[in-house]
């Protein structure tokens, strides 16, 4: 017969604190508090509130969404065991498993090359406007507006000058060399 399981924070805190490779005994001196109330913790005997395991593992250099997908995967395994008398039920829990994973690659995926994007953005809108600045100037101002000034040396600027370099050279080919 099974025992009483133990309540799902405790179980986040000893997968993530192990699984870091930390003891409770350094975790305890790292956060201030006595390895005993760490064992208590983990044993269920005293109560951890989120806001308690996410100052611990704070402490792991582990962020605290980890705590949620450590408790999915918890209710993950404990759904997949509940349908051990089913070789259906077995089949959805696996399906559902590769799915989630596949979906949780597909949103770090997206998100870093939304990320990107923006920042590439960010980047281009504001080497217009430092374009704007240089455009008034004669060649030598610009060059030692450049030569200067480190907000004028970036990769964005760089892509907006030869644009137009580029847009010169066939009516204005000494424009296009200068630039």
């Amino acid at each position: 017969m099974p025992r009483e399981a133990l309540p799902d924070l405790s179980i986040a805190l000893t997968f993530l604190r192990s699984g870091q490779g930390w003891s409770q005994v350094d975790l305890g001196k790292a956060a201030g508090i006595s390895p005993k109330i760490l064992n208590e913790y983990e044993r269920g005997r005293k109560t951890l509130t989120r806001e308690r395991l996410e100052y611990l593992i704070a402490f792991l250099g582990v962020p605290p969404e980890r705590i949620d997908a450590t408790l999915a995967l918890l209710a993950a395994n404990r759904a997949s065991s509940r349908a051990r008398d089913s070789e259906t039920h077995r089949r959805i829990e696996a399906v559902a498993a590769q799915i989630g994973n596949l979906m949780a690659g597909s949103a770090r995926s997206s998100l870093s090359l939304l990320t990107r994007e923006g920042e590439a953005l960010q980047a281009r809108q504001g080497a217009e406007i430092l374009w704007g600045h240089l455009k008034r100037r004669a060649p030598a101002q610009r060059r030692e507006l450049v030569s200067r000034g480190l907000r004028f040396r970036t990769w964005a600027l760089c892509e907006r000058v030869a644009a137009e370099s580029i847009h010169k050279a066939p009516n204005h080919p000494r424009e296009a060399l200068e630039l």
